[in-house]
């Protein structure tokens, strides 16, 4: 009797241990998954942050090429002023240039008009002296032997010309009969 009851509260008793072992396991079970799902999770939540790690970098490669397109375009920017700036100076040479090349003409025309003056008074002196060689001569002329002033002969104009002769009266000048008198320009003097 001490046996058989012993033995079936053992027995009740494993299978008590063995239902608690059980539901441990079961336990375990349950925490396992649950440990899964979180794992799970993190490979998501890494696998997202390396895909923003990723866009970062190609925003960053993105930024690059854009400050570096931007530096570009300063460059050519800063080469397009440069030549405006030698255009510039390149204009304001050939201004002052042609500044200086009109005051040299205006420079050369003052000259040309000095000469012509100094030209203008050589004619005017050489004028002179011919003048009073002539007088010179004249008074020469008149100290030789012989020499008697001849009396002044004044030309009468001649006189004025008759006006022309009308075509009525050249015709009958010329005993033409005609009665009838071509007044045309091209048989006006035939």
């Amino acid at each position: 009797m001490v046996n058989e009851e012993n033995e079936g509260t053992v027995n009740e008793n494993e299978g008590t241990v063995n239902e608690d072992e059980g539901m441990v396991n079961e336990d375990k079970g349950t925490v396992n998954e649950d440990k899964r799902v979180v794992d799970e999770d993190e490979g998501m939540v890494n696998e997202n942050e390396g895909m923003v790690n990723e866009n970062e970098g190609t925003v960053n490669e993105d930024e690059g090429m854009v400050n570096e397109d931007k530096g570009t375009v300063n460059e050519d920017k800063g080469m397009v002023d440069e030549d405006e700036g030698m255009v510039n100076e390149n204009e304001g040479m050939v201004n002052e240039n042609e500044g200086t090349v009109n005051e040299d003409e205006g420079m050369v025309n003052e000259d040309k008009g000095t000469v012509n003056e100094d030209k203008g008074m050589v004619d005017e002196d050489e004028g002179m002296v011919n003048e009073n060689e002539g007088m010179v001569n004249e008074n020469e002329g008149m100290d030789q032997p012989g020499w008697k002033e001849e009396p002044r002969h004044i030309v009468p104009p001649p006189p004025p010309s008759p006006p022309p002769l009308s075509m009525e009266r050249r015709s009958k000048q010329l005993g033409d009969d005609r009665t009838t008198i071509n007044d045309s320009p091209r048989h006006m003097y035939d």
